[in-house]
């Protein structure tokens, strides 16, 4: 009864929220195989961010720009302790003081994470600490009457997870470097670029069974953003 209530929480903030912008680090924390030789997961994520830029040409004038997403992200452990996965979606793109409102555009990335360093107690539910590395690329495109937005992105991660049967927290520390390009005729925005590139972020997974899972995480620093995701994850040996 407890999980059932958990996941009711978990879905009804899904569906009720309208919320990113900025790489999320979970929608599993820890790489998809585990102690499996083979594993793919995929998963639904929504979430929303916003953060501080520089103008190009002027980084002594600053703005911020928030955005909406909804996106798949599919990862396929082809090795043990080594994921490969890419983000499919949709998103808009706002900057606060008007110059450009984009609508509903797509979002594409493709990401790697090995882990480097697990640690395991043999206690009663085999409890484990996992150190990964995360790397990612990712654009968003989109448009409003008058210009054309691309944003670029590039992130790199330090993730600690501590995976137990249910609960999976996790946090770390990331490098998030975004940069903003517009065109058109005329062009009214100027080009502009993250102003903090380092930030933190805090969050968990929750299994509601040993392949569906629910994630939440709030990112710092770099951005302030919110992200939730509802996945599926399937493992195997080979023998």
């Amino acid at each position: 009864m407890k999980r059932y209530w958990i996941s009711i929480f978990f879905v009804s903030i899904l569906f009720i929220s309208n919320f990113a912008f900025g790489g999320q680090i979970g929608a599993l924390s820890f790489n998809v195989a585990e102690d499996k030789d083979f594993g793919i997961a995929g998963a639904g994520l929504v979430g929303f961010s916003q953060r501080e830029v520089s103008i190009v040409h002027d980084q002594n004038k600053t703005d911020t720009i928030s955005s909406t997403q909804f996106n798949a992200k599919f990862t396929v452990g082809p090795i043990k302790y080594v994921d490969v996965y890419g983000i499919f979606g949709g998103s808009d793109l706002r900057e606060n003081d008007g110059q450009f409102d984009g609508l509903l555009g797509t979002t594409f990335g493709i990401g790697l994470r090995p882990q480097i360093f697990p640690l395991i107690w043999r206690d009663k539910i085999n409890t484990k600490i996992r150190i990964a590395l995360d790397g990612q690329y990712r654009e968003i495109r989109t448009s409003d009457d008058t210009t054309s937005g691309r944003l670029l992105e590039g992130q790199g991660a330090l993730i600690i997870s501590y995976v137990t049967p249910t609960f999976v927290p996790y946090g770390g520390m990331k490098y998030d470097w975004a940069k903003v390009l517009f065109s058109g005729n005329p062009r009214v925005a100027d080009n502009i670029i993250s102003s903090n590139k380092v930030g933190a972020f805090l969050g968990t997974d929750y299994f509601v069974t040993p392949e569906v899972f629910f994630s939440a995480e709030l990112s710092i620093f770099t951005e302030t953003g919110l992200y939730l995701a509802v996945g599926y994850r399937w493992a195997t040996d080979w023998k």
